[in-house]
């Protein structure tokens, strides 16, 4: 039987002020809104706020088979049309997939978008031991707190079930983010526009030749985090907070 849990976290949040800038916020795969927690929690009351869950997530696996690219890239769309309509200034902030949708998104129609804000790109991606292990760990173990296991479970926006079998169909999805990945690495360098990139060094799933390639062939201001995982920040989550909040901050208004 599927293991009970409290999805209600996975929430999206939507706070709409009378102000001419927002941050449109976009999970992972698999992901959800909380992951950004640490980030809205610092944002300056004068902004406002959509932080959208991906249709497929906050409910079960088989809810999560039966969503799709195609629909996530119209969710995105839909969310920044509606943006636009009482604010001048939009920053997207991406988390993997994420970062993947955003870019796509503003290589069609750059309008009204001020910066992006991408954390972890998975243009060349690869399932580590560690990251195997923590998934078993969630799944059918003793997750212990403050381990890896535990923010990556934090970080999981599907209700979890030890039936195996049910995560087949989900084959199709990391199809279509292999494929996203290849079409945003070929035009990466048309993005242009302002851009910081945090790139993990001990990333589970990202290789680092990630971030070599956006060195090398991106317009981002690209860093790398000497402490954190795909979903763990630990020490560098400060220095993340400081230049997410430099970022937005200088041309905010109320």
């Amino acid at each position: 039987m599927p293991q009970k849990s409290n999805l209600q976290k996975h929430n999206e949040y939507i706070d709409i002020k009378e102000s001419d800038t927002a941050v449109l916020f976009i999970h992972g795969i698999i992901g959800t809104p909380r992951q950004f927690d640490f980030l809205i929690n610092e944002m300056p009351q004068n902004i406002s706020v959509y932080n959208m869950l991906l249709s497929g997530h906050g409910k079960g696996v088989k809810n999560f088979s039966a969503a799709s690219m195609k629909s996530w890239e119209s969710e995105v769309h839909n969310a920044l049309e509606f943006l636009r309509k009482n604010h001048r200034r939009i920053y997207i902030c991406g988390h993997s997939m994420g970062t993947l949708l955003a870019i796509d998104e503003i290589l069609k129609d750059k309008k009204g978008i001020e910066g992006l804000f991408l954390l972890q790109i998975p243009l060349y991606v690869h399932l580590s031991l560690k990251m195997i292990k923590d998934i078993f760990t969630i799944l059918f173990g003793n997750v212990k707190e403050k381990s890896s296991a535990y923010y990556t479970e934090n970080s999981y926006g599907i209700e979890k079930d030890k039936r195996l079998w049910l995560y087949v169909p989900w084959l199709p999805r990391y199809i279509e983010l292999f494929i996203k990945k290849r079409k945003v690495r070929k035009r990466i360098k048309e993005t242009n526009i302002p851009a910081l990139a945090f790139q993990s060094e001990k990333d589970e799933l990202v290789k680092i030749k990630s971030y070599r390639f956006l060195i090398k062939n991106s317009p981002f201001k690209t860093f790398l985090l000497n402490n954190s995982g795909h979903f763990y920040y630990g020490s560098d989550s400060t220095f993340i907070k400081d230049k997410f909040l430099d970022f937005i901050k200088e041309k905010a208004r109320s």
